[in-house]
């Protein structure tokens, strides 16, 4: 995570820790995720924060029920998906993004 983007990160997580409604991490994991143009995976949230995958998956469980954060799953190529299976392991992965903004609605005049 370049300097910039650490420096928005702790902040939001600092902000957050006080509130009582969300812990400094996953206020941190929010503001990593909310700059990102793209849904990231729970091995490269966990590399960005430097924590482990348990820890940050059991934090992304707050996020979700608070519907901060979206679970998407995908499945991996065919030819890796082939293999996966034919090993008996899983074919698919996960991968977190923030939930949009519901639309700003302008009152009626």
């Amino acid at each position: 995570m370049d300097r910039t983007t650490g420096i928005f990160v702790d902040g939001i997580g600092a902000g957050a820790a006080p509130s009582g409604i969300l812990t400094e991490l996953q206020g941190r994991i929010f503001a990593l995720l909310y700059l990102q143009p793209n849904p990231l995976s729970l091995e490269e949230i966990a590399a960005e924060m430097q924590q482990s995958k348990s820890n940050i998956s059991t934090t992304m469980r707050g996020l979700v029920e608070w519907q901060l954060v979206r679970i998407r799953a995908f499945f991996a190529t065919l030819d890796a998906g082939i293999s996966a299976f034919a090993q008996g392991e899983s074919i698919t992965g996960r991968s977190f993004q923030k939930v949009p903004a519901p639309p700003r609605v302008s009152p009626a005049n």
